[in-house]
């Protein structure tokens, strides 16, 4: 027991020892930056593949030949809701994603000024390496909600149009081709026909 009692304390001398050691030379200091830019690229890196995977989910939907080269009839009477519904609830979701990337946007312009006057003032710091990290994780953020926001844009495209499948010309490619994306900063209304735009 005396044995397993000394061992403990010497475990524990190390460690406040280890500790003391890192305090006082700036160890701990460095491996916490070199921990938060680790969990910062993970979360960025996190990021980045969503938003691929939407662009390639909007991109490719139609050529994959599965749902969404259904006709458009059938794909309404799947959905149990009739299309007003559908359209307001499109219009409140890229609502929702279109302020998320406002504010971010007005978040990374904070940032940027708080950047400028940290380099300015000479203070090259740790705070200059966060609130980079912070933009750069800001910008995705922005991005991502550019593309949700997108989504719906082109799901409200769709129902205004009345065209899901290839057949239709329902296919992203259509709603770029149309000009589809030019309306997806118009807060009143989701989705136009090819006509209005």
């Amino acid at each position: 027991m005396k044995k397993e009692s000394s061992s403990r304390d010497g475990e524990k001398k190390q460690g406040r020892i280890k500790k003391t050691f890192f305090h006082i030379t700036g160890v701990s200091d460095l491996l916490f930056i070199f921990k938060s830019v680790k969990q910062s690229a993970n979360l960025l890196s996190d990021r980045i593949s969503f938003l691929k995977s939407q662009t390639k989910k909007l991109k490719g939907e139609n050529e994959q030949g599965t749902e969404a080269d259904e006709p458009y009839n059938e794909v309404i009477k799947r959905s149990k809701m009739d299309e007003e519904s559908l359209l307001s609830l499109a219009l409140k979701r890229k609502r929702y994603w279109l302020v998320c990337m406002g504010i971010s946007a007005v978040v990374v312009l904070f940032l940027v000024s708080g950047l400028m006057r940290l380099l300015l003032s000479g203070n090259l710091h740790i705070g200059v390496l966060h609130v980079l990290l912070t933009i750069i994780l800001m910008l995705a953020v922005g991005a991502l909600s550019y593309v949700k926001a997108q989504s719906y844009e082109f799901h409200a495209w769709r129902i205004r149009n009345r065209c899901n499948s290839v057949a239709e010309n329902g296919t992203y490619g259509d709603f770029i081709a149309s000009g589809g994306q030019k309306s997806i900063f118009n807060f009143n209304q989701a989705g136009q026909r090819r006509g209005e735009l």
